[in-house]
C-alpha cells in the first residue's frame, strides 16, 4: 500500500471541535480504512478525551465507551491529568493542578477497563496500572453466590427484621 497505513494504528476520532459524530460515522471510516488496506486488527477507536471538547461531551464520551467498544475495535483512551476533570474535582475553590490528577485519571481507567478499553494513555503508570489491575479483578469476579451464602449464615441475616434489606442485595444480582 503506497499509504503506509497499514504500518500504524489508526485512531478515528469521535468528536470533531466539539461537536459528536454518530457512531455510524466511525463505524463507517473504519471500514473506509479496511478498504483502504489498513488490517481490521491494527484500527484503534480513540475518542479523543479533551482537546477542544466541553465537560458534557467528555462526560457524554465517557459514558458511551461500552457502546463505542461495541463497534469492534479496540478503544484507546486518554483521560490522563485532563483539565475537565480538574473542574470537577475543584474542592473549596482550588482548580487542582494537571499533577494533582492522578486519582481522577486512575478513576477513569478503571472505567475504561470496565469498559472494556484495550490501550490507555497517561503519565502515571504505576498508580494508573495499579486501577487497571484491580478493576479487572473486580470485574471479573463472580463472588455474589458465595457472599449471599455467608450472608443467609450470618448472624446478622437471623437479625434482619426487615425482609426488604435481603431484596436490596438479592437486586445486585
Amino acid at each position: 500500500m503506497g499509504s503506509g497505513l497499514g504500518k500504524f494504528v489508526l485512531a478515528v476520532p469521535l468528536l470533531t471541535r466539539a461537536r459528536a459524530v454518530g457512531l455510524e460515522v466511525v463505524h463507517e471510516r473504519a471500514a473506509a480504512a479496511r478498504a483502504a488496506g489498513v488490517d481490521a486488527g491494527r484500527i484503534v477507536l480513540d475518542p479523543g478525551i479533551g482537546f477542544g471538547k466541553t465537560r458534557e461531551h467528555n462526560l457524554q464520551l465517557l459514558a458511551a465507551l461500552p457502546r463505542l467498544r461495541r463497534l469492534g475495535h479496540p478503544l484507546l483512551l486518554g483521560t490522563s491529568r485532563k483539565r475537565f476533570m480538574g473542574a470537577i474535582c475543584t474542592y473549596r475553590g482550588q482548580v487542582p493542578t494537571p499533577a494533582e490528577l492522578v486519582d481522577a485519571t486512575c478513576a477513569t481507567t478503571a472505567l475504561g477497563v470496565a469498559a472494556g478499553v484495550a490501550l490507555f494513555r497517561v503519565h502515571d503508570v504505576l498508580a494508573n496500572r495499579r486501577a487497571a489491575d484491580v478493576a479487572a479483578a473486580i470485574t471479573s469476579a463472580d463472588t455474589l453466590p458465595f457472599f449471599m451464602e455467608e450472608i443467609k449464615g450470618s448472624d446478622w441475616f437471623a437479625s434482619v427484621q426487615q425482609p426488604t434489606r435481603l431484596v436490596r442485595l438479592s437486586l445486585i444480582h
